[in-house]
């Protein structure tokens, strides 16, 4: 290891505006930064805040004359994933996001009985099991291949960095009556698009969040897990090794608990898995991605700004709305809902992907054990996106070994 943000972190102007400035200022230069090529470049655009972040810029900074930097001019190619019919589908977003920069937007129709990949065949090229099928990453990634593009500038790590998945759990040990309403409010417009800050059910969901925040308080104890994990596997002693002693620098003590939560998903946890499949994904096509968010000074400069600049004015990911009002078409920007890029796993397997799953269980390549969940699944009404990340979280360990020592792949 020979990179610790925990020991960059700076002092970071006081008033909101001053860092807001700063923050646009760090975010276009990376991107600039990342513009530099002699190939065509492509962006994986969902309509989403960071993704069409990185788009908008790319289009703001091709506007500007500057002799110093060798940036490409064959940008605009945005590639989104559509799933006809199916509420994970962001192709409204992604059609606003291209043209508010009047670039042509390419969809990748993504049918898994057409794919080039198998169920197996995906496992296999991935190489890890992970919560979700990545058809549509390999599908999208291999269509801008296919129409020439070597260079992808997506959006990871914004999430990471700027609290977007809303786990903000943390901060309501700390914060005040006023703070605590706000809180749960955003939290829960992540789900369902809207800010209610009298909602009925904002206190009950405090509750809620409460309760959930002290169980993690008292069974997530880095040290006792660091101690339980001796002897068990490399991964598991090296991840916790890490985050125990990262917990233990002067710097990290010092950060306000949603910027330590972040730090962990930031460094240990969410967005390493996520950069380790992307890599696979991409390279599987032969793109490599570059990922402004990722710029060492920018993310130094986040995890030293105070959590009141990343979550507030009802929103996540507030200094980075604020910092590119004005770049961002405005209903991009005030975008409550939170995705995520998925496959729609609970619709897939009870239509295109049902008679795959059920050749595997009549060859006995599935245990009798896995198959009485798959029968229950099929029997289940009323399914939603977590109930196909359920059944695959059941599935995918199985199909995974079977990915392993297909014959198709040992020759």
């Amino acid at each position: 290891r020979w990179w610790n943000t925990l020991d960059h972190l700076e002092e970071v102007p006081k008033s909101y505006e001053d860092q807001v400035d700063r923050w646009r200022e760090i975010f276009l230069d990376s991107v600039k930064i990342r513009m530099r090529a002699d190939v065509r470049i492509g962006t994986a655009l969902s309509g989403g805040l960071d993704s069409t972040a990185v788009f908008s810029t790319m289009n703001l900074l091709s506007g500007r004359k500057d002799s110093q930097v060798r940036e490409s001019k064959d940008w605009q190619h945005g590639f989104c994933s559509h799933f006809p019919g199916s509420d994970l589908d962001e192709l409204k977003w992604a059609g606003i996001a291209a043209k508010s920069v009047n670039v042509p937007l390419t969809t990748v129709n993504i049918d898994p009985l057409k794919s080039k990949w198998s169920i197996k065949d995906t496992l296999y090229h991935v190489e890890d099991p992970y919560h979700t099928l990545p058809i549509p990453m390999l599908e999208t990634y291999r269509a801008m291949s296919n129409a020439g593009v070597k260079v992808a500038i997506d959006g990871h790590g914004a999430d990471e960095l700027l609290a977007g998945y809303g786990e903000l759990t943390s901060l309501l040990k700390s914060s005040n009556p006023k703070e605590t309403a706000e809180i749960v409010a955003i939290m829960d417009s992540l789900e369902s698009g809207h800010y209610k800050s009298n909602s009925k059910s904002l206190k009950t969901n405090f509750i809620k969040h409460k309760f959930i925040n002290y169980l993690r308080t008292h069974l997530r104890k880095p040290k006792d897990f660091l101690t339980s994990v001796l002897g068990k596997n490399d991964w598991e002693y090296f991840r916790y090794k890490l985050n125990y002693y990262d917990q233990s620098h002067p710097e990290f003590k010092k950060l306000d608990p949603l910027s330590q939560d972040l730090y962990e998903s930031f460094h240990v946890t969410i967005l390493p898995t996520l950069l380790r499949n992307y890599d696979r994904y991409s390279m599987a096509s032969g793109i490599e991605i570059r990922m402004p968010f990722m710029d060492h000074r920018l993310v130094t400069y986040t995890f030293s700004l105070p959590w009141t600049s990343k979550v507030g004015a009802t929103y996540t990911k507030r200094i980075m709305r604020d910092a590119l009002k004005g770049i961002l078409p405005e209903q991009i920007r005030t975008r409550r809902d939170k995705i995520g890029w998925n496959a729609p796993l609970h619709e897939w397997f009870r239509g295109p992907l049902k008679n795959e799953i059920n050749m595997l269980i009549s060859k006995n390549m599935i245990s009798k054990k896995v198959k009485r969940y798959w029968d229950k699944f099929q029997k289940k009404t009323n399914l939603e996106m977590v109930d196909g990340q359920k059944i695959w979280k059941v599935l995918m360990p199985e199909l995974w070994k079977t990915s392993l020592y297909d014959k198709t792949h040992k020759l």
